[in-house]
């Protein structure tokens, strides 16, 4: 079986505490949001804090986070810090 990597147009790969991910990357969002389903199936070592905020986005409904966390991830092979909610 063949497998093909599709990479979204504005997609980065993206490494958190070892697992890599293909991410889309806004670099005007005043928010780096990541699924539950992701946090929980792949990053199970990672600890949300308390710090919950509402976020809006289309359709504007309001969304509670569940927390957050901030982690040295590399961006296309490039190590920033970035914190997740």
């Amino acid at each position: 079986m063949n497998t093909i990597e599709i990479i979204p147009k504005n997609g980065v790969k993206l490494r958190i505490s070892g697992f890599l991910l293909t991410a889309l990357l806004d670099t005007g969002s005043d928010v780096s949001a990541i699924r539950k389903d992701v946090l929980e199936q792949h990053l199970t070592n990672v600890v949300l804090d308390g710090d919950s905020i509402y976020i809006k986005g289309i359709g504007h409904n309001r969304v509670k986070t569940l927390g957050s966390f901030s982690e040295n991830v590399l961006v296309n092979d490039e190590e920033v810090k970035l914190t997740f909610h």
